[in-house]
């Protein structure tokens, strides 16, 4: 996948406006090569935001910037563009010199707002999660085989320290 990606990235010049209508590139693979995104307001915001880019989003209701930013938590630190898209100038500065995004601290707060800290990252918190959460319902599953084994007045299993019965058949 990497090589097509390459591959496809390179196939048109960086300043062209590409559409992408199939099933490749994926969208995770247009984040990582844009400078910027523009969007209507849809989940593809919120994921957008872990990049860091500057990003803009379409106000078609005319809610206005304040109100927009009120009702949308992803757009908080986005260039709000009303229908005349007169602030595109804004984001496009903000690509072009980071000096003159003054979003970008903005968008650091909303992304440890929205996706938690950097470190450790979402994956390594999933996975932890994941594995308190199995070690929780071994313990409780042992427990009540104990207890059910007891009220039974079976004889409890030998269990190993990784809560297995290392291959000796239970009574």
């Amino acid at each position: 996948r990497a090589r097509w990606n390459d591959a496809y990235w390179r196939s048109v010049g960086s300043w062209q406006h590409r559409v992408i209508t199939g099933a490749a590139p994926r969208l995770y693979d247009c984040f990582n090569v844009a400078d910027a995104m523009v969007s209507d307001i849809s989940s593809v915001v919120s994921d957008y935001i872990a990049s860091g880019r500057p990003y803009a989003v379409t106000d078609s209701a005319g809610l206005g910037p304040e109100e927009f930013k009120r009702q949308n938590t992803a757009v908080r630190a986005a260039v709000i563009l009303s229908n005349d898209a007169a602030e595109l100038d804004e984001l496009l500065a903000a690509v072009r010199d980071p000096a003159a995004d003054r979003l970008a601290e903005d968008r650091k707060e909303l992304r440890r707002y929205l996706l938690g800290p950097e470190k450790p990252t979402s994956i390594e918190r999933f996975n932890a999660a994941v594995a308190r959460l199995a070690l929780k319902a071994e313990t409780r599953n042992i427990g009540q085989a104990m207890r059910a084994e007891a009220a039974a007045g079976v004889p409890g299993q030998r269990v190993d320290s990784a809560g297995g019965t290392g291959g000796v058949p239970t009574g």
